[in-house]
């Protein structure tokens, strides 16, 4: 079952966040085991955390619910969640931009502010 689709069987915001935590740690728990050789693998890739938060934003129904449900996150002790969470209250709070173009001007922002993301808090 593809994320988008196991986000819409949950019936709240909190479960699906819950469902996207799980989900973003089980693929760094995947990448953490894959040798560093196989570069295109052996992390997080940029893409998964976009296609991550884009099926999670595509389920919501009421934004100003949701964000300070994410913003909890913001600083979890966990870098996956931290860094997918960090984007989803990004375009939660910019409603204004498409999500393909909040992307990269989120990602450039977030890299000037956390150069090492990976860093534990």
């Amino acid at each position: 079952m593809d994320d988008q689709k196991a986000l819409r069987n949950h019936s709240t915001d909190i479960e699906r966040i819950q469902y996207i935590e799980k989900r973003i740690m089980g693929m760094q728990e995947e990448a953490d085991e894959t040798p560093n050789w196989d570069g295109d693998f052996a992390f997080l890739r940029n893409d998964e955390i976009y296609w991550m938060g884009r099926d999670f934003l595509s389920t919501i129904s009421n934004s100003e619910n949701t964000l300070p449900l994410v913003n909890e996150r913001l600083n979890n002790e966990h870098w996956p969640i931290r860094i997918l969470f960090s984007f989803i209250s990004y375009t939660l709070s910019n409603p204004e931009q498409e999500i393909d173009d909040a992307y990269p001007k989120w990602f450039d922002t977030y890299r000037e502010t956390d150069e090492d993301p990976t860093y534990p808090r």
